[in-house]
């Protein structure tokens, strides 16, 4: 079954830039499921430069996240 969960891209502590390069955090509706995620070029290309967060539907499957697609509030 698939979850909303909130990708936040990680920012330059000292210039505030985004840093697309480093690890992303997903924070997670169900308890013990947050966590940093590497390497998911498909994720970041469905979040434009400018941004820090989105919202993305996802399946938790063999203890990880499946990221399906871009999630848009109505």
């Amino acid at each position: 079954m698939a979850s909303i969960v909130t990708i936040q891209l990680a920012q330059n502590i000292e210039t505030g830039e985004i840093e697309r390069e480093a690890p992303f955090f997903v924070m997670a509706p169900e308890p013990g499921r947050s966590g940093t995620y590497i390497d998911e070029p498909a994720v970041l290309a469905q979040i434009p430069p400018g941004e820090v967060a989105a919202k993305f539907e996802a399946e938790w499957i063999s203890g990880e996240w499946k990221f399906i697609r871009r999630w848009f509030d109505a």
